[in-house]
């Protein structure tokens, strides 16, 4: 099948940065634990589910409080390494980009060589858990989970901006008709004339060669989570527990462009209807094609995962937490494609004009459907496990701090580039108030300083917060994280 990679990727930009405006790798959208950056040793009832489902028979921090429950809690992070700060809020919120020069464009490929963009949005629908000493502790949670990143080398960064323009072509064809050599120093009214860039099929390089260690990939899915710790050691000195997890996955999409380690092509997708590709007359030969007419949300995947999790209580000071998280697989069977590899001859694209990260993201095209998509019956995968070891303190009634390190267990789509590290903890000056603070680098994203505040009424009943996970954005032009965890619908009884 002959897809327009634009199409692919402009439909995985346009519902993630929308989304955003609306997943933290590292404590999910627990509003509670996203200032402190450190999870695992900290958090209790739902917000245990898919990073230690031990914590859910820990004691309530408030006497007689058996009940918890909360309602759209959020948490979404975007980070660029090469965007400057004014730039990626023009991509999340809205505004007017200034058109770039040759030069500029230039400029971009260098910051874009190497660079990575990342985005996580987390939404829990609903979160409920129950406490009891004898029983243990349950809980559940629905949550949508959405992970994008990429990371282009030069060759990629080159025709995302320059398109048919780039070096890469010998040719270039021109809207009078006429065919001139792809020299330097072109004016930028020759160039404006550029409909297609060309090279000979002896000098052309594969998809694969172009892609290289370059890595685009996004992954949604909707979680159906049910857990149970339980107390099994509990004297003086020592409260050991142990917990499980296990949830239902529907997938909404999945891709992936990439090259394995025998540097082979990797590209796949399995995008639910709301994404508005339109797959023209392959779709009519795809085993796997929805029929007309499906829903916008219609699911194109769907899986398990299980967690595992044991903690321990030592002195009523130290808390210690090990767990692994997300065992399980998915299979996509709606509108699955993979993509062949071949010869990049021609590009009938002039390439990125601003900084636009959806313009950026679709730019990978050739109007003549140049990358050919292949529809399969059905593809496979596994989930992005991980490795979790935290730990905690509490130094006084009033202060607690901790550490905790995220490993990657596999290497599947969503997962980490790099181990999370961080340390932090939180102070609770008065009864209805709770400060965090820590300090966070891995995973996706370079060194940050989260913080959070937390509001608690009538003794624990009910709680709202707002947090961040990077101070430093505040205060630094270069590198930016925007990001921001709510929650206001959280209550005890």
């Amino acid at each position: 099948m002959n897809l327009r990679l634009k199409h692919l990727f402009a439909g995985l930009a346009i519902p993630l940065l929308s989304a955003v405006s609306l997943h933290a790798q590292n404590e999910l959208s627990s509003f509670t634990s996203t200032g402190r950056g450190v999870a695992s040793p900290f958090v209790t009832d739902y917000h245990a589910l898919g990073i230690n489902p031990s914590n859910l028979n820990w004691a309530s921090e408030y006497d007689g409080k058996k009940v918890t429950f909360g309602f759209a809690e959020i948490a979404a992070s975007v980070y660029s390494e090469a965007l400057v700060k004014e730039d990626l809020r023009k991509n999340i919120f809205g505004g007017d980009f200034e058109k770039l020069n040759r030069q500029e464009k230039i400029k971009m490929i260098q910051e874009f060589t190497d660079a990575g963009t990342a985005v996580d949005v987390s939404y829990m629908w609903a979160g409920a858990a129950f406490n009891s000493e004898k029983l243990g502790g349950f809980s559940y949670t629905t949550r949508d989970n959405i992970q994008f990143s990429s990371r282009l080398n030069e060759d990629l960064s080159t025709l995302m901006y320059l398109g048919g323009t780039a070096p890469y072509f010998e040719q270039l064809i021109l809207n009078s008709g006429d065919t001139i050599a792809n020299t330097e120093g072109l004016s930028q009214d020759t160039l404006d004339m550029v409909q297609q860039g060309y090279t000979s099929l002896a000098n052309a390089k594969s998809l694969s060669e172009i892609i290289g260690d370059s890595e685009i990939s996004l992954s949604w899915v909707r979680e159906y989570h049910f857990g149970y710790g339980k107390r099994i050691i509990d004297n003086d000195n020592i409260q050991l527990f142990v917990g499980v997890g296990a949830k239902y996955i529907v997938g909404q999409g999945l891709a992936r462009v990439g090259t394995n380690a025998d540097g082979e092509i990797e590209a796949f997708s399995s995008l639910a209807p709301v994404f508005g590709i339109d797959y023209g007359e392959g779709g009519d030969i795809n085993p796997s094609s929805l029929p007309e007419g499906a829903r916008r949300f219609e699911p194109v995947g769907q899986g398990y995962g299980f967690d595992v999790g044991v903690s321990a209580i030592i002195k009523e000071k130290l808390y210690l937490a090990v767990s692994i998280t997300d065992f399980g697989r998915m299979k996509w069977d709606g509108n699955a494609y993979t993509l062949e590899d071949f010869k990049v001859t021609n590009l009938t694209d002039q390439g990125v004009d601003s900084n636009s990260i959806v313009e950026q993201i679709s730019t990978f095209t050739d109007p003549d459907g140049l990358l050919a998509w292949t529809g399969e019956t059905e593809l496979k995968t596994k989930l992005p496990a991980k490795a979790r070891v935290g730990a905690r303190l509490d130094v006084h009634d009033k202060i607690r701090v901790g550490v905790e390190g995220v490993f990657a267990v596999n290497q599947e789509i969503g997962q980490l580039d790099k181990p999370i590290i961080s340390i932090g903890g939180d102070v609770t000056p008065l009864p209805w108030i709770r400060l965090s603070a820590g300090v966070i680098n891995g995973g996706n994203y370079d060194l940050k300083v989260p913080a959070g505040l937390t509001i608690i009424a009538a003794k624990g009943t009910w709680e709202v917060g707002i947090a961040s996970r990077d101070m430093i954005t505040f205060f630094s032009k270069n590198q930016p994280t925007l990001s921001a965890s709510f929650g206001f619908l959280r209550f005890r009884v």
